[in-house]
């Protein structure tokens, strides 16, 4: 496992636990590679954009840096990645949230 994905395993752990179990019960990866290609992003940029996309699911940065980091990392206009945002909002953090819901409360 390399430093990465030890990161990533860690900061999961620390998810509470039906939020895990959402982020893995919803095909966020090929939900995104759907969007990207919709918007005719190529693979690099869709990589980076998974990239983006995970940090938030994961909570390593803050949804607010969402729209910018995209700008940055993935290299597209502002009026691009609102389109993108919208999508990424919409197919995959709603549905998302839905599942943490049907999960019910949180446990006490």
């Amino acid at each position: 496992m390399n430093e990465t994905d030890r990161l990533i395993e860690e900061q999961k752990n620390q998810l509470p636990s039906k939020l895990l179990r959402a982020i893995e019960a919803t095909p966020w990866k090929s939900t995104l590679q759907n969007i990207g290609k919709d918007n005719g992003l190529d693979t690099d940029q869709i990589i980076s954009l998974e990239q983006e996309t995970m940090f938030i699911i994961y909570g390593f940065e803050n949804p607010q840096d969402y729209i910018t980091n995209v700008i940055q990392e993935v290299g597209v206009t502002e009026e691009m990645t609102y389109t993108i945002a919208e999508s990424v909002v919409n197919k995959i953090f709603d549905p998302i949230m839905k599942k943490v819901e049907e999960y019910g409360p949180p446990s006490a």
